[in-house]
């Protein structure tokens, strides 16, 4: 009896794969994978955590330009009702409901402009304690390592009728 029982077993996880549903031993070894994924995840999170962080002045003009942003709500020019019927036609809703297309956009706009504003103020603050302000960047010798360098001196276009030999030399056609 129990070998009528396994082949009914397996008669049914073969029915099953052929529809397409996934069998209970598939469910675990895709657990399994996904338990292997999260350590893959914790182990690169740790290895980013391990990344040396360095403290390092921010340029005066960095600051300047930080500093400058002016946050302005979108508005519409003043009488814009008043503006010909085929002025308005293309505008991208009609007339009666511009004021809250232009709401929604002010919305948008305003988020965009939060972190810019937060950041302003962290540095205005600091910069009114301190005198200077101060960011964090990743101090990783090996991004130094494979940093580009400037291109080598000489020539960089080819010129018309003359190619380049593998020696070093050059040839005219």
């Amino acid at each position: 009896m129990a070998s009528s029982s396994e082949e009914s077993k397996e008669k049914a996880v073969a029915e099953e794969e052929e529809k397409g549903v996934i069998s209970p031993a598939a469910t675990e070894t895709a657990g399994e994978k996904k338990a292997s994924a999260a350590a893959a995840g914790e182990e690169t999170k740790k290895k980013q955590k391990e990344k040396k962080m360095k403290k390092v002045r921010m340029p005066q003009h960095e600051v300047d330009r930080i500093m400058s942003y002016k946050h302005r709500p979108l508005t519409m020019p003043p009488g814009y009702k008043n503006f010909s019927k085929e002025l308005l036609a293309c505008f991208p809703v009609p007339v009666d409901q511009l004021d809250d297309y232009w709401a929604r956009k002010n919305k948008i706009h305003d988020e965009g402009a939060k972190p810019i504003l937060e950041e302003q103020e962290r540095i205005r603050k600091e910069y009114n304690e301190k005198g200077y302000a101060e960011y964090w960047i990743t101090d990783d010798e090996d991004q130094a390592a494979t940093r580009s360098r400037a291109p080598a001196p000489g020539r960089r276009r080819g010129r018309p009728g003359v190619t380049k030999k593998h020696t070093g030399g050059t040839k005219k056609l």
